[in-house]
């Protein structure tokens, strides 16, 4: 039961200023027609809004991956590296007298 109809139900069809100092459903719920429209504009705004941070997402993640994949072939390049290197010093360490 929305909440238009438990006052209705509660206080009978809507009067202006008939509530006391001007409340009446509309007063404090809005009318039922442009809540529903506000509602659905909400909705789609916040869907766009999903939909964008969705793709920033996925496009930040897929930045992420190429980057360690960058810095992964790097990593091993430097491995390498190092690897001629510890040979080099083996072979001079070991011509040394």
């Amino acid at each position: 039961m929305s909440n238009n109809e438990m006052f209705l139900e509660l206080f009978g069809p809507e009067h202006h200023s008939g509530y006391g100092y001007g409340v009446s459903p509309t007063e404090l719920w809005g009318y039922s027609s442009f809540t529903i429209l506000d509602l659905q504009r909400q909705l789609k705004e916040y869907k766009e809004r999903r939909k964008e941070n969705d793709a920033n997402l996925l496009r930040k993640l897929k930045e992420f991956e190429k980057n360690h994949k960058e810095s992964d072939a790097n990593v091993q390049l430097l491995k390498a590296q190092v690897s001629q290197v510890e040979n080099l010093l083996a072979q001079v360490l070991k011509k040394r007298p």
